[in-house]
């Protein structure tokens, strides 16, 4: 699916009729090569704290859904690694869900968390303990460096697991 980037700032839908047009889109499916069956919750509960944190909108926090990608992405198929976690104590003030035996603390929300393990820059100002600029700080440092596991290669539209869909 070809977005032209010219139509897309012409646009002028308001939410309502843009909530209206995404539930008539069809798509083949989430594939990303590698990812494991994990990835469609990880994506929709990181990308959901993307958009939620700059709009100023408290993070969606507390489920079953975010206990499931924080122990998956703390030591799991698909571990930040200990470049991102090594000496770090996390711990959710909003689930029951802690990793790490010792060192700094870093505490928040869940979904703050899995914004922070990812690199996001605005979780740390939403985390607390004296860790909490730690996970995005290294998480970048990692991805920079090519060795963290967000360097997926790009998907070629068309390809094999790439997105489809209609308007």
């Amino acid at each position: 699916m070809q977005i032209d980037p010219d139509q897309a700032r012409a646009d002028r839908r308001t939410g309502p009729r843009l909530a209206a047009a995404l539930g008539t889109t069809t798509a083949a499916g989430f594939a990303v090569p590698g990812a494991g069956e994990l990835a469609p919750l990880s994506h929709l509960v990181i990308h959901a704290q993307d958009v939620r944190q700059p709009l100023g909108l408290p993070a969606l926090s507390g489920s079953g859904a975010a206990v499931r990608v924080l122990d998956d992405i703390t030591g799991g198929r698909h571990s930040v690694g200990e470049r991102v976690l090594g000496g770090l104590r996390f711990t959710a003030t909003d689930v029951d869900w802690a990793s790490g035996e010792s060192g700094p603390t870093v505490e928040g929300p869940s979904a703050v968390l899995l914004s922070a393990l990812n690199g996001r820059d605005g979780s740390a100002a939403t985390l607390h303990g004296d860790g909490a600029a730690e996970p995005a700080d290294r998480s970048r440092t990692a991805a920079a460096s090519g060795r963290h596991r967000a360097a997926l290669p790009p998907v070629r539209p068309g390809a094999a697991g790439a997105p489809t869909g209609s308007r």
